[in-house]
């Protein structure tokens, strides 16, 4: 193996170094992006699951149907009331 040769070795060698720097820097970069938002929707599946929260998305719903509840028998209250007083 000439000098030539080593030389050449030595310069395909640093290229591929380099190569592989590259890509493990941009496989890592994208790795912690994806390991960021994967953390993220952690976070909001916990807050959006959290007892309190379930409590209070309840409490939520059992007004909402209160209030539909109450409006259905406000109007069909009106309409016996009206059935009674014509006949």
């Amino acid at each position: 193996m000439g000098i030539e040769e080593l030389g050449k070795g030595a310069v395909h060698y640093g290229a591929q170094k380099s190569g592989c720097r590259i890509m493990r820097t941009t496989e890592l970069t994208t790795t912690e992006e994806k390991l960021h938002e994967l953390d993220r929707q952690k976070e909001e599946m916990l807050r959006f699951g959290s007892p309190a929260s379930l409590l209070q998305r309840l409490e939520d719903a059992m007004n909402m149907t209160d209030d539909e509840s109450e409006n259905l028998h406000k109007q069909f209250f009106v309409q016996i009331y009206k059935k009674l007083r014509i006949t």
